[in-house]
This record gives C-alpha cells, structure tokens and sequence, in this order.
C-alpha cells in the first residue's frame, strides 16, 4: 500500500464522538504526533450546535 505510507492529508470526521474523555485525550496526543507536516481536517460537532443548527432549521422553514 504505497499510496496510504505518506499521506498529505489527514481527514477524520466525528473520530472521537464516542469515546470517553480520557480516551478522546490519549487519541487527540497521539493524532498530534502523528499528523506533524500533514494537512489536517477534522470535523467534530456537539450536542448543542446540533440543537442550534435544528432551530434554525425550524426558524427558516417557517419563513418560507
């Protein structure tokens, strides 16, 4: 697998959404480590921007 031995780019969506926090701390050193000299994306959401993004969806449908 010579493609994957250097990657560029490092995308991880929701990797630690499920963890516990000291867990998610363990992988968040380790991923610093890791990922030195390569882009990196990570996606990551909480409770309560789901509940804000949910009311605007609320807001805006009944606008229209």
């Amino acid at each position: 697998m010579r493609c994957c031995a250097s990657p560029e780019v490092l995308l991880l969506d929701e990797a630690t959404s499920a963890l516990d926090t000291e867990s998610e701390s363990l992988i968040q050193e380790t991923l610093a480590k890791f990922r030195k000299g390569m882009t990196t994306v990570i996606l990551k959401s909480f409770p309560y921007e789901k509940a804000i993004a949910q009311q605007l969806k609320d807001i805006l449908g009944r606008a229209g």
